[in-house]
């Protein structure tokens, strides 16, 4: 059981380490893509047009991988509360629960995330156009089920790690 603890934890790491690059490269792009709006704007009256759109959708991405990291840290508002209020065992009680709280109020949410951008992608709708190329709104809206499904996915090793005394 020690040696699927290890492995299973050992991916969750990798996973958290391109979870944490995608949340980088997301910010940085963020704040390139602003900053060349402003100076566009301000230096030449002009701007990108799909910019603001595609900045729209980064922040939406940033905040979903954000989500998902907290979850791994315990870092949820919930969470961190009952750390601070309960202590011994029924502090671990307490973490356990929420953690299956989050891991089942994030399978609600993802399944109709899942509904949601299923019906994007039969409508065929475009959110933005850069050039001859219509960016599909099911393509930006994919984070909704994916990051509700690494909430649950960090959820869940966390009741493992917590509630079984496994070693991460």
């Amino acid at each position: 059981m020690k040696k699927i603890s290890a492995l299973v934890f050992t991916a969750e790491n990798y996973l958290v380490t391109a979870e944490k690059a995608a949340l980088a490269a997301l910010l940085f792009a963020m704040i390139g893509g602003s900053f060349l709006q402003v100076v566009l704007r301000l230096g030449f009256s002009k701007g990108i047009l799909w910019m603001d759109p595609l900045l729209r959708y980064c922040t939406l991405w940033a905040g979903f991988i954000g989500a998902a990291l907290a979850a791994r840290e315990s870092k949820h508002f919930s969470l961190d509360l009952a750390a601070k209020i309960f202590k011994g065992k029924s502090s671990k009680i307490a973490a356990c629960a929420g953690y299956a709280v989050s891991a089942v109020l994030a399978g609600f949410l993802c399944q109709a995330a899942l509904k949601f951008v299923a019906m994007e992608r039969q409508s065929g709708s475009e959110l933005f156009s850069i050039g001859s190329f219509g960016v599909p709104a099911a393509w930006c809206e994919a984070i909704l089920p994916i990051g509700f499904a690494l909430v649950i996915l960090h959820s869940a090793l966390n009741i493992w790690r917590v509630c079984s005394g496994a070693d991460a």
